[in-house]
Protein backbone atom coordinates (compact mmCIF):
# COMPACT_ATOMS: atom_id res chain seq x y z
CA UNK A 1 0.00 0.00 0.00
CA UNK A 2 1.29 3.35 -1.01
CA UNK A 3 0.64 5.87 1.62
CA UNK A 4 -0.56 9.53 0.58
CA UNK A 5 1.83 12.66 0.68
CA UNK A 6 4.65 10.74 1.42
CA UNK A 7 8.09 10.01 -0.22
CA UNK A 8 9.75 6.69 -0.71
CA UNK A 9 13.50 5.86 -1.03
CA UNK A 10 13.64 2.19 -2.43
CA UNK A 11 17.25 1.39 -2.29
CA UNK A 12 18.20 3.89 0.07
CA UNK A 13 20.98 6.84 -1.50
CA UNK A 14 18.40 7.43 -4.33
CA UNK A 15 16.43 10.57 -4.30
CA UNK A 16 13.55 10.22 -2.39
CA UNK A 17 10.17 10.56 -5.19
CA UNK A 18 7.34 12.51 -3.73
CA UNK A 19 4.00 10.33 -4.38
CA UNK A 20 1.14 12.26 -4.90
CA UNK A 21 -2.84 11.26 -3.30
CA UNK A 22 -3.98 10.95 -6.84
CA UNK A 23 -1.10 8.25 -7.51
CA UNK A 24 -1.46 6.70 -3.85
CA UNK A 25 -5.21 6.50 -4.77
CA UNK A 26 -4.41 4.68 -8.09
CA UNK A 27 -2.41 2.31 -7.03
CA UNK A 28 -4.31 1.20 -3.65
CA UNK A 29 -7.29 1.15 -5.96
CA UNK A 30 -5.70 -1.44 -8.70
CA UNK A 31 -5.72 1.65 -11.63
CA UNK A 32 -1.84 1.63 -11.50
CA UNK A 33 1.47 -0.64 -10.74
CA UNK A 34 4.32 0.39 -9.90
CA UNK A 35 7.35 -0.58 -12.37
CA UNK A 36 10.78 -0.69 -11.56
CA UNK A 37 13.60 -1.30 -14.76
CA UNK A 38 17.54 -1.14 -14.18
CA UNK A 39 20.73 -1.48 -15.64
CA UNK A 40 23.46 -2.33 -13.38
CA UNK A 41 27.11 -2.45 -15.40
CA UNK A 42 30.76 -3.23 -13.36
CA UNK A 43 34.27 -4.10 -13.89
CA UNK A 44 35.52 -7.33 -11.97
CA UNK A 45 38.55 -8.03 -10.62
CA UNK A 46 39.92 -8.51 -13.69
CA UNK A 47 39.03 -5.85 -15.63
CA UNK A 48 35.99 -7.46 -17.19
CA UNK A 49 32.89 -5.45 -17.98
CA UNK A 50 29.60 -7.09 -16.96
CA UNK A 51 25.87 -6.36 -17.24
CA UNK A 52 23.15 -7.18 -15.41
CA UNK A 53 19.87 -5.60 -16.28
CA UNK A 54 16.18 -6.31 -14.07
CA UNK A 55 12.45 -5.14 -13.93
CA UNK A 56 10.49 -5.75 -10.47
CA UNK A 57 6.52 -4.68 -10.56
CA UNK A 58 4.57 -4.25 -7.86
CA UNK A 59 0.93 -4.32 -7.43
CA UNK A 60 -1.84 -5.12 -4.60
CA UNK A 61 -3.12 -8.56 -4.00
CA UNK A 62 -5.88 -7.93 -5.78
CA UNK A 63 -4.87 -7.17 -9.46
CA UNK A 64 -1.79 -9.18 -9.09
CA UNK A 65 -2.60 -11.22 -11.86
CA UNK A 66 -4.43 -9.62 -14.02
CA UNK A 67 -1.36 -7.54 -14.20
CA UNK A 68 1.20 -10.01 -14.41
CA UNK A 69 -0.42 -10.93 -17.49
CA UNK A 70 -0.08 -7.92 -19.10
CA UNK A 71 3.70 -7.41 -17.43
CA UNK A 72 5.36 -9.55 -19.82
CA UNK A 73 8.15 -6.77 -21.24
CA UNK A 74 9.17 -6.95 -17.67
CA UNK A 75 10.19 -10.18 -17.43
CA UNK A 76 12.00 -10.24 -21.17
CA UNK A 77 13.87 -7.17 -19.89
CA UNK A 78 15.40 -8.99 -17.09
CA UNK A 79 19.04 -10.07 -18.06
CA UNK A 80 23.10 -10.55 -17.40
CA UNK A 81 25.53 -10.83 -19.81
CA UNK A 82 27.12 -14.00 -21.26
CA UNK A 83 30.86 -13.21 -19.57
Amino acid sequence: MLAQNVTSNILGGLPEIPVSSRVSDDFNNGRVCLVIYARVTFNDIFDTRHESKFCHWFAIARVEREVSRLIGACVQYNGIDKN
